[in-house]
């Protein structure tokens, strides 16, 4: 008989027993007392022993409900929870184990594993298994319980995570129970992996990323800023940019926060350059985001991308851009040095032999006439050589309104001053001043390349037709876009040569590619006009045939406001 069927038989005859010698005790000490003091302890007597019924009662039936629940359930619910149970000897040997635990290991149910070493059962490598036997050894020389976590590795290699605890109740009985953890373990691992590939992306990358709490205080830092300074990560944790960065930082972060505070989003895009410092020299770019929490910011994300290197590529872009132009522009102007050259010859030789006149006979009849021819002579020349140097300076102001139909009057005028013998240069414009954005010095470069080119194409020979004009958009066969919307206005420069097939039109805007023989060209002069007007917001195109000539037209977007030209004209 057990020990709690035992208890279900004698409880009840024993509380009799016990209210019995109660009631006897009661009476003894109140003997002699009065009648009614005697009837008040039987009461309270009765009433005690009534209560220590009903409690037993009570105790009896929830042992009886316990006892009714079948022990099939009982194994079905261990076995649902993921637990095993076994009973071992102090070898190890499995001396009874549940069917449950041949499913909860993957084996199966058929399978006997009474008298087998737990620890040898499974496939896992010869290092972890004696590793197991060590364990095994120490909690039996001990005879003290263990917990921890062991991996099981079936036959097809599958790995299962069994949450252990191994508990000695005598010398060569031992009780292992395992729950079934491999989910947790596996979906811990992976979060671990993700942690750690995330430190790992977030490490590597070239970009900063610090965290900030309210009191902008530096809560995480990846390790691109602490190499910078040469501090480790942690070092920097806690702490005020002040604390870490040179006082030029500070200030653009702190105008960042503050704009973040008052529009509550994010301020993108702020550029930064560092003075001072560990850092100084360099160049970034600042990005602040602010991470809220219960409709409030808690923290703020500062991402800063390190723009050091693309700053100084940018500045030898730039630098190279400038040589080429004016490496460009000189050629362009050797274009007209013959013919400058010729044309100042034209004017000061005269301007030598009536001087020469002059000096010999001081009171010569025509002696007005002759200071008249010098004085032209010479204002023509200078005019010339301004409008040389005008072309081959470097203007490095930005587009502005400019008066395009003066600009053009100016310059044919002078390309027909220097032109050689047998060419010449037509401009038809409007009647209307026409106002653009570009700058004076860039609109003559260009010009002077494509009339050169014009000039080239007939063999320095017959009329080169220039057209101003204004509206339309370019045609989208070119394959570029304008940075400008418009509304444009354009010059035509159209020649009479042979002109272009497909094949090299598609190539004339490329650098270096050119057409003429060796020592005749540079390939430079249409990739730097088309560099420039795209700088105004335009674009050239070009319209050509084999054998029909070549129309260029330049589209230059339209100014809004009139130029200072324009004012003084009107």
């Amino acid at each position: 008989m057990l020990p709690e069927q035992i208890i279900h038989r004698y409880a009840l005859p024993t509380l009799a027993a016990q209210s019995v010698f109660l009631l006897v005790l009661i009476s003894t000490l109140f003997s002699g007392t009065p009648l009614i003091w005697s009837a008040v302890t039987a009461l309270i007597a009765a009433l005690i022993i009534f209560a220590l019924c009903l409690f037993q009662h009570k105790r009896q039936a929830q042992s009886s409900a316990l006892h009714d629940v079948p022990p099939s359930e009982v194994l079905a619910a261990i076995r649902n929870a993921q637990i095993g149970y076994t009973i071992l000897n102090a070898a190890g040997e499995i001396l009874y184990t549940p069917q449950s635990v041949n499913s909860l290991l993957g084996l199966p149910e058929e399978k006997d594993i009474t008298g087998r070493v737990w620890f040898e059962i499974d496939h896992e490598t010869k290092t972890h298994k004696d590793a197991r036997r060590q364990i095994w050894n120490e909690i039996i020389e001990n005879n003290a319980p263990w917990s921890g976590i062991i991996r099981w590795v079936g036959e097809n290699n599958e790995k299962k995570y069994f949450d252990c605890t191994i508990c000695p109740v005598s010398d060569n009985r031992i009780i292992l129970v395992a729950i079934d953890r491999s989910d947790r373990i596996r979906a811990s691992r992976q979060l671990q992996d993700r942690e750690k590939l995330n430190n790992y992306i977030l490490n590597n990358i070239p970009v900063s990323i610090t965290l900030h709490d309210t009191n902008r205080k530096i809560i995480y830092s990846n390790n691109y800023i602490p190499e910078r300074i040469g501090q480790p990560a942690n070092q920097i944790i806690g702490k005020d940019p002040g604390q870490v960065l040179h006082e030029s930082t500070v200030e653009v972060l702190s105008d960042m926060y503050a704009q973040m505070l008052r529009t509550k989003k994010p301020v993108e895009e702020r550029t930064l350059s560092i003075t001072g410092g560990r850092m100084a020299g360099t160049h970034w770019l600042l990005f602040m985001y602010p991470v809220f929490k219960n409709g409030k910011i808690e923290q703020t994300l500062v991402v800063s991308l390190d723009r050091t290197e693309r700053v100084r590529l940018a500045r030898e872009k730039e630098a190279f851009a400038r040589k080429l132009f004016e490496t460009q522009k000189v050629e362009a102007v050797n274009k007209f040095a013959g013919g400058l050259a010729h044309e100042l010859s034209n004017l000061l030789h005269p301007a030598g032999v009536y001087a020469r006149a002059l000096k010999e006979e001081p009171d010569l009849p025509d002696r007005e006439k002759y200071l008249e021819h010098i004085n032209s002579a010479v204002l023509k020349s200078g005019e010339i050589l301004r409008r040389t140097l005008s072309i081959s300076r470097f203007d490095e102001d930005a587009p502005r309104p400019l008066n395009l139909s003066a600009c053009m009057k100016d310059l044919v005028a002078y390309a027909n001053d220097i032109a050689p013998k047998g060419l010449s240069y037509k401009l038809l414009h409007p009647d209307y001043p026409i106002a653009v954005l570009a700058d004076d010095t860039g609109l003559r470069q260009v010009m002077m390349n494509l009339m050169n080119n014009a000039a080239d194409s007939q063999d320095n020979t017959g009329e080169i037709v220039l057209t101003l004009g204004k509206g339309g958009t370019p045609p989208q066969s070119t394959g570029m876009t304008p940075i400008s919307a418009g509304p444009f206005a354009w010059i035509d420069v159209t020649d009479t040569g042979n002109g272009m097939d497909d094949n090299v039109r598609v190539q004339i805007f490329e650098p270096f590619f050119t057409t003429k023989r060796k020592g005749e060209g540079t390939g430079l002069g249409l990739p730097v006009v088309q560099g420039i007007v795209t700088g105004w917001g335009g674009i050239v195109t070009v319209d050509t045939n084999p054998g029909k000539g070549s129309t260029f037209r330049v589209w230059i977007p339209l100014s809004q406001h009139e130029s200072k030209t324009d004012r003084e004209e009107v």
